[in-house]
């Protein structure tokens, strides 16, 4: 006797699972890319870059690796979160680049935007990025102050530091180490 059985298949990849990072890098290998843009993708993070002299030139390229991308992810039926979309124009110049669009929606201009735990502003400044250090590092200190002033010993006090708040001024520093010491300075 045979059976088929027919059930609906979601298209997507489990969240929370150990195996989820490796199956949504296999799920999304053939994202398009361009040799006018530079794709950047960690899980499901993904920014796309262009760089050129000319603006409209360089959102020209933007938006053609956008439809692409936009025509592939229809394709398999992934969806992309318009909340979590944002164009910034990296430049020390004053004229905008135009805006952008993926599923005929405008992509909201910021002039900042978090890629992977790192605030980039649009004059790469690192203001935000370490006004935004300073904040968790208050935080965390707020937290662990009865800790730290108790009387543990000194080596797991510098453990702490170690491991809780020294990760929090130091991670991405190779990117934003070279900002002007006055942005520097409040961490």
């Amino acid at each position: 006797m045979n059976f088929l059985l027919s059930k609906k298949i979601r298209a997507g990849v489990p969240q929370g699972s150990d195996f989820s990072p490796l199956l949504y890098n296999i799920y999304t290998s053939d994202m398009p890319t361009s040799n006018q843009t530079l794709l950047a993708t960690f899980a499901d993070d993904t920014a796309i870059f262009a760089s050129n002299n000319d603006s409209d030139t360089a959102s020209h390229n933007l938006q053609l690796h956008l439809n692409l991308i936009e025509s592939w992810a229809n394709n398999w039926k992934i969806k992309i979160n318009d909340n979590k979309s944002a164009q910034v124009n990296f430049s020390i110049k004053k004229k905008e680049c135009p805006s952008l669009k993926f599923n005929n929606k405008p992509i909201p201009l910021h002039q900042s935007t978090k890629y992977l735990g790192i605030t980039l502003d649009k004059r790469l400044t690192w203001a935000d990025h370490t006004k935004n250090k300073r904040k968790q590092l208050n935080s965390r200190l707020h937290l662990l102050r009865p800790l730290l002033k108790s009387k543990i010993n000194l080596k797991n006090k510098i453990l702490i530091y170690k491991s809780i708040i020294r990760p929090i001024w130091t991670y991405g520093i190779q990117i934003w180490g070279p900002a002007k010491p006055a942005n520097i300075r409040p961490i």
